[in-house]
């Protein structure tokens, strides 16, 4: 189990690595290089984000979902 916080803090930053936008597959799997994650727990994470507005997550395919971020995490 990887610890909440960090793999919160880890999205963001990918986020804005790559420009704030990707689907969620790309974001899993660079997650996944680094921890290691379940799916439920990204989903999870994904949900937490965006409830407190950092992040938007709308549907771009019947299977994918693209990830946007909204607001940087503060330092």
């Amino acid at each position: 189990m990887v610890n909440k916080r960090i793999v919160l803090v880890r999205i963001l930053k990918v986020l804005q690595e790559r420009g704030g936008i990707l689907t969620d597959r790309e974001l899993l799997e660079a997650l996944r290089r680094e921890y290691d994650i379940s799916y439920s727990e990204f989903v999870s994470a994904l949900m937490k984000l965006e409830v407190e507005g950092y992040i938007h997550v709308s549907p771009q395919k019947e299977d994918t979902r693209v990830v946007r971020l909204r607001r940087r995490m503060p330092t």
